[in-house]
């Protein structure tokens, strides 16, 4: 009777295993295969995968919180759940082409900007204290001076120590808006004395040197400093470049990085 209680038990269990066995297969037959990250891009030796454009509300929210800590004012947890919900809200209501252009935006970002930080590194054009702080004045002197931060100064309700590090926050935001303003004219007067090419005005940049941008793109394109394998995405990216359309907004001036454009003179024109 044991003998053959004991077969008849491991003849169950064999039969439940591959019970077991024939259901997991079934159930793995059913899955969707898992694919494997869609290289889009490559610029020097990192790869651009098709998830790294795509909009994320963490990524949007960790840009913002780094800034916020740079300024000396960490935001709460309870305050970054919230701006990451707001964020993942904002992000659900985004229309397929307003999808298509962040794309596109941060592909063209993530190309530029570690070729623009190797230039800038190769050539020497870091700002200095001195170009910082003369800039930081003569955007104080654009700013309307009745602004909410300066009411802010004024409000009654606040402590010392609270305007204090309003002020302190004002300044260093000011620095750092005054440090990228330089570091990016230096950069495209750089550019435009080694590549030429059109200028074109922008509300953001004054005097930006299209051709330029286009003829360092493309030997950085030629060396195989960077690739785009996407062939959609290649002819986009280089669009905005070879768009014939923005010369309506050709800078006629012969020598406009003569001088920073905020300490050009205020009757100063583009031509």
């Amino acid at each position: 009777m044991k003998a053959e209680f004991g077969v008849a038990v491991g003849t169950g269990s064999l039969v439940l295993l591959v019970v077991h066995l024939t259901s997991s297969f079934a159930a793995a037959e059913k899955r969707p295969p898992v694919r494997a990250p869609i290289p889009v891009a490559r610029v020097f030796d990192r790869t651009i995968y098709a998830k790294d454009l795509e909009p994320s509300a963490e990524k949007s929210v960790a840009a913002m919180l780094a800034l916020y800590e740079r300024l000396g004012a960490p935001v709460p947890d309870d305050e970054r759940v919230q701006l990451i919900a707001s964020e993942k809200a904002a992000i659900a209501k985004m229309s397929r082409a307003e999808k298509r252009r962040y794309r596109k935006d941060t592909l063209s970002s993530m190309i530029w900007r570690p070729l623009m930080a190797r230039y800038v590194e190769e050539h020497n054009l870091k700002p200095t204290d001195g170009e910082i702080n003369d800039a930081q004045a003569a955007f104080r002197r654009l700013m309307e001076p009745e602004d909410e931060l300066s009411e802010d100064f004024d409000d009654e309700s606040l402590s010392r120590e609270q305007i204090e590090a309003l002020r302190k926050q004002s300044e260093e935001l000011e620095s750092a808006m005054a440090e990228s303003s330089v570091q990016l004219w230096k950069f495209n007067k750089a550019l435009h004395a080694e590549y030429g090419g059109r200028i074109i005005f922008q509300q953001s940049d004054p005097f930006e040197p299209i051709g330029a941008y286009r003829g360092w793109f493309e030997e950085h394109e030629r060396l195989g400093d960077f690739a785009i394998y996407d062939a959609k995405m290649r002819k986009n990216f280089w669009k905005y470049y070879q768009d014939n359309d923005r010369d309506r907004w050709a800078v006629s001036d012969p020598d406009p990085f003569r001088t920073p454009w905020w300490l050009m003179q205020p009757d100063s024109e583009v031509e």
